[in-house]
């Protein structure tokens, strides 16, 4: 760890510039009205789950919690009635995967704990009876059914041998589990999908060639028992699902500036794209006959759900537009079925004609959120950081004039896209009458690949830091802003930012609050799931063979020179290892007798905990203004 004497040199020039203009005292009434109407808690969104469409069209099956948190299986009419979730003895897991039907619509089968240690395992629900039975009983940990189109068998992700592989099994659980896939380990198998006549399965399988990262397409055939590599071209791939009319595989394929919708023959390996607009494209699905297609667009921060022929060159985007559509399915008689949620509206399921205008018919999903108050719905604004054009979410009252203070907030995950949804933590800083800006970090995606691949060749610098210092100057111009009174706010990967900034770089921001914040990046990637892992190793690289690169992004390494007024919040729902990871940060700056505010949310609502937040920061930001330093002297006094 760098010793405090060596964070002081690096920070040693950045001292106060003196010939800033001071800005005005800001006008107080509206930031006290919102701190009022703050105390009033909004309860936490539900989270969207995604609903899976029957054979026939007339039902969906959704895992999703009940008014109590326990997660059952619901049964929802599409057209008419109430959900009803089926009475089974068995604990249930809410997943992305959901659950899936059988052909004849009589079962279904989904990946929940096994009994014995509560690793991921197959299961098949009688859905009139609500018999629950276990399809493998293997040491492997078993995820993502897929029932074939004949009935006849089920394949599944199995995670054995350091990988996930492709498995399949009779869908009666009298003949036992076939692994149909290959690989050395850690190169996973995923996005499984049958063929029309169930003669074959098709999986995507993660390769690697010299310093390219990707995935090819595999299938198997169960007739003659051979695997044929469909794609050649080494790029990242994922979502496939086949043609119900051709031997089509539709999937993602991340190739271009944008992430496309392509199809590759299964028999021939010829391939073309489907929708190459703007934004990033996934979640396809196709029509019952083949001829159109459905699928989720991000782009400037909001998912939406596009439909469109397979042969024209045009699509229709169908929901609101203002949060996130996800899962669409299209009906029978063309309608398409979507998830739409908001910053300002909990998770809801619609059915309407494939047009903008159309209008949407709410399925009843036992899903009721209110929020017992205004809340605000962000707008995308274009931002330039370094040398690529980005963008950000922007939350403003529109009532308000400047001087306004401002905070930057960091999420956590930067391998997400930042996508306008409910945050509490940024509805929080709002109501307390801040601009709030959460910007798209050159290593993000959501705003094409420039932007997603611009810190791969600074990882060995301080680029990410950089980045930020170009956000709080690109802040410092947006209209009626204050700049003397940027605040700074992280969560997770983002917190370990918003320290390391604080500490290298005194008094550009004027506060700093952290929640459950990455301390220690060993211990972040042995805790963490596979695709932060993956994140984790694509953006800097192992943390035990590159020590450079994770000490300028460790927060222990300035802890000992943060100036700033500094909250760290640690949560009862932090990822595994967060906790410890903070702790060993707040006994150094214990040690040190650093004045940091350490506090600790355990069994409160998560809008209370982020309302300490906005207290902490509104106070800080409302305190003595301070002296601005220029973020272009601070970026240069650090190469001194």
């Amino acid at each position: 760890m760098m010793s405090a004497d060596d964070a002081e040199q690096i920070a040693a020039d950045d001292s106060p510039a003196t010939d800033q203009p001071q800005a005005e005292e800001p006008d107080n009434t509206l930031l006290n009205a919102a701190a009022e109407i703050a105390e009033d808690p909004v309860p936490s969104q539900p989270a969207a789950c995604r609903p899976v469409l029957s054979p026939d069209g007339t039902m969906v099956a959704i895992l999703q919690p009940d008014s109590t948190g326990t997660v059952r299986l619901w049964i929802v009419p599409v057209d008419a009635g109430e959900p009803a979730a089926l009475e089974l003895d068995l604990d249930l897991v809410a997943n992305p995967h959901g659950a899936r039907w059988s052909p004849d619509g009589g079962q279904l089968v989904l990946s929940a704990p096994h009994p014995a240690d509560g690793r991921d395992a197959i299961w098949v629900i009688q859905r009139e009876s609500a018999f629950a039975r276990l399809l493998v009983d293997h040491p492997g940990a078993d995820s993502e059914p897929v029932w074939s189109p004949d009935g006849a068998w089920i394949a599944f992700l199995s995670s054995r041998d350091g990988r996930s592989s492709t498995m399949i099994v009779p869908a009666d659980g009298l003949g036992g589990a076939i692994q149909v896939s290959s690989a050395p380990a850690g190169l996973n198998d995923h996005s499984l999908t049958w063929a029309r006549d169930s003669s074959r399965i098709a999986y995507a399988q993660q390769a690697i060639d010299g310093d390219k990262r990707g995935d090819q397409i595999y299938t198997y055939d169960l007739r003659t028992g051979t695997t044929k590599q469909v794609t050649t071209r080494l790029i990242p791939r994922h979502s496939l699902t086949w043609a119900p009319d051709r031997n089509l595989i539709m999937h993602t394929a991340e190739d271009a500036e944008w992430d496309q919708i392509a199809v590759v023959n299964a028999d021939n390996s010829s391939g073309w794209n489907i929708a190459a607009e703007k934004g990033d494209k996934f979640e396809a699905t196709w029509s019952k006959d083949g001829t159109r297609v459905a699928y989720a667009r991000r782009f400037e921060g909001v998912v939406r759900v596009a439909e469109r022929g397979t042969s024209t060159a045009t699509s229709e985007a169908l929901d609101p537009g203002e949060g996130e559509a996800r899962w669409p399915q299209i009906l029978s008689d063309k309608r398409v079925l979507y998830v739409y949620s908001s910053p300002t509206a909990g998770p809801t399921i619609f059915v309407q004609e494939p047009k903008a205008d159309a209008e949407r018919q709410t399925i009843a999903n036992g899903q009721e959120w209110q929020a017992g108050r205004t809340l605000r719905t962000p707008v995308h604004q274009a931002m330039t950081i370094g040398e690529v054009t980005s963008g950000a979410l922007v939350y403003r009252w529109t009532e308000q004039s400047g001087p306004i203070p401002a905070v930057i907030v960091l999420r956590d995950h930067l391998q997400d896209a930042v996508v306008s949804g409910f945050d509490a933590l940024e509805q929080a800083l709002s109501a307390t009458g801040f601009v709030v800006v959460v910007p798209t970090l050159p290593g993000t995606p959501g705003e094409g690949r420039k932007v997603s691949s611009a810190l791969s060749e600074r990882v060995d610098f301080e680029g990410d830091i950089e980045d930020i210092l170009a956000v709080i100057e690109a802040v410092r111009a947006i209209p009626d802003i204050d700049p003397k009174r940027i605040g700074l706010v992280g969560s997770g990967s983002g917190a370990a930012l918003a320290m390391v900034l604080a500490g290298s770089r005194p008094d550009v921001v004027q506060a700093v609050a952290v929640v459950d914040p990455v301390c220690d990046w060993n211990a972040e990637f042995d805790a963490s799931d596979a695709p932060t892992r993956q994140s984790i190793l694509a953006r800097y690289g192992l943390p035990a063979t590159n020590h450079g690169r994770y000490a300028v992004r460790t927060p222990a390494t300035f802890a000992g020179i943060i100036q700033t007024p500094l909250l760290l919040l640690g949560t009862d729902t932090a990822p595994a290892g967060r906790a410890a990871q903070l702790d060993g940060l707040t006994t150094i700056l214990r040690d040190l007798d650093h004045p940091a505010v350490h506090d600790v949310s355990v069994g409160e609502g998560e809008w209370t905990a982020m309302e300490r937040v906005a207290t902490f920061i509104s106070e800080a930001l409302l305190a003595t203004p301070a002296t601005i330093v220029s973020t272009t002297e601070a970026t240069a006094a650090a190469d001194v």
